[in-house]
Formats: C-alpha cells, sequence, structure tokens
C-alpha cells in the first residue's frame, strides 16, 4: 500500500505507473491510498486491485462528514470511476444526534447494518474492515457473516435508489447472491422483489436494523435458516441512517 502523494499532477501519474509496473514485475499487488480516482487505470494494471480516493472511515476520528447521506451518494460518483476503499466495519455505532467525533473511541454515523452493508454496495476486490476485532469476537454470528461476503463478483444489479437518498444492490458470486440496502438520515420502507433469482429454493439470512436502531444505533437482528425462492417479495425496513444485509444461498436439489 502507498498513501499521502496527495497529487494528482502528470508527475504524480508517470509515478503511479511506475510503481505499478514494478509492482508487477515483481507478481505483487498494489493498493494506492491518498489518492486520486482510479479512472480506468487496473485496466492497464490489474495488480492495482484498488484505491482509496474517497472520503471514508478515517473521516469519523475528527468530523461528521462520513455520514449516511454522504455514504449513498458515492455509489452513484466517486464508484463510477472504479472501485475505492472505503474501510467499512467500524462496530461503535452512533445516531446522529449521538454521533462525536472522538480520536481514540471512533465510532460511525448510522447503524451497524449500514456498515456491513457497505461490503456488498460498495465495491472493493480487497475490503479491509476497520472495526475493533475485540468487539467483533463479542458476536460470532455476525462476523461468520460478515466473513462470507465475497470481494469478487459474477454479477451486479441495483434493484432500487435514488442519489444521495437511499440504494439497494444484488451481487452474485457462483449460486450465491447478497443484497445489500442503505439509507440516508430517513427511515424508508421498500418491497425486495426476488425474481432475479433462478428457480430453485435459496436459504436466507438477513441482518436488518434492530426495532431500536433508531435510539442505539448497534442494534440489529439476525434472522438465519429463512427460505425463499424467485416468486417472493420481502419487506426491508431501514432505520435513519440504517441498511441491511440478505445472504441467498441456493440450495441444491
Amino acid at each position: 500500500m502507498t498513501d499521502f502523494i496527495d497529487r494528482d499532477d502528470q508527475p504524480t501519474v508517470n509515478f503511479y505507473h511506475r510503481i505499478a509496473r514494478a509492482c508487477a514485475d515483481h507478481h505483487i499487488m498494489i493498493m494506492y491510498h491518498g489518492a486520486f480516482p482510479p479512472k480506468g487505470f487496473n485496466r492497464t494494471w490489474p495488480n492495482a486491485v484498488s484505491r482509496e480516493g474517497v472520503l471514508g472511515s478515517e473521516y469519523n476520528i475528527w468530523s461528521d462528514k462520513a455520514n449516511p447521506p454522504h455514504d449513498v451518494t458515492l455509489p452513484f460518483t466517486r464508484m463510477l470511476a472504479g472501485s475505492f476503499d472505503y474501510e467499512p466495519g467500524i462496530l461503535n455505532n452512533a445516531t446522529q444526534k449521538g454521533f462525536r467525533p472522538i480520536e481514540g473511541m471512533v465510532m460511525s454515523q448510522g447503524t451497524r447494518c449500514h456498515q456491513l452493508a457497505m461490503f456488498v454496495v460498495y465495491d472493493n476486490p480487497m475490503q479491509i474492515f476497520s472495526g475493533n476485532p475485540s468487539q467483533g469476537m463479542q458476536e460470532p454470528a455476525f462476523m461468520e457473516l460478515l466473513g462470507s461476503i465475497p470481494t469478487t463478483w459474477d454479477d451486479t444489479r441495483i434493484l432500487d435508489g435514488k442519489v444521495s437518498e437511499y440504494i439497494l444492490t444484488a451481487r452474485k458470486k457462483n449460486n450465491s447472491w447478497f443484497i445489500g440496502g442503505m439509507t440516508n438520515w430517513s427511515a424508508r420502507d421498500l418491497t425486495l422483489s426476488l425474481n432475479f433469482l433462478d428457480d430453485g429454493t435459496y436459504k436466507a439470512a438477513i441482518c436488518q436494523d434492530g426495532i431500536n436502531a433508531d435510539r442505539y444505533a448497534a442494534d440489529y437482528t439476525l434472522i438465519e435458516n429463512k427460505f425463499v425462492n424467485r416468486n417472493d417479495t420481502l419487506p426491508i425496513h431501514l432505520a435513519p441512517g440504517g441498511g441491511i444485509i440478505i445472504k441467498l444461498e441456493k440450495r441444491s436439489i
């Protein structure tokens, strides 16, 4: 990983190419932080797997800019230029009123499921979990679901969304689908049609905002062993700053 280059003039762009070439010659992958958006760079250098070039999680240390309205703008703006490393997964979650930027005790704005959904909604072949591992160890089922989310995909579909308001994304890997939903500071109710699925039965795991997530942003519920097919619809409730993850595994005959 490189960091803190913080320029995009021609000498810097040339320098990025020299770094990528040197890494490729030695079969090394590279991620650029403190960088400009890729804009096709990875088509020339596929070993440049991702880069930052985004206002992401670290801003929670000193500001309130990495907020849910910002988060649901990025898929329609920055992500059009290529993948980015937002560093999601902060497990210390806060409501809009409860958030404070505190170095050494970093919290995120929005719900726990809002952070989880970023692993599906945001395109990044090398996702970085920025949460506290000691917190994660206390919630093994949640972390097992997070750890099962792929970082590369066979198919992507934007099921619903509106810039700066909300987004609902479905991504496929092999025979499994992952759906991620995020909203801004407005609570939202959506209906998810599963008609994009193939025929057959799917085992669903659903991690969604808990009943108290509007007051305690870390509240979530995890539903496992639900079975659905392409004829079903699922109601989705997103708390203010909320999110949802649905994992659908196709059952073998």
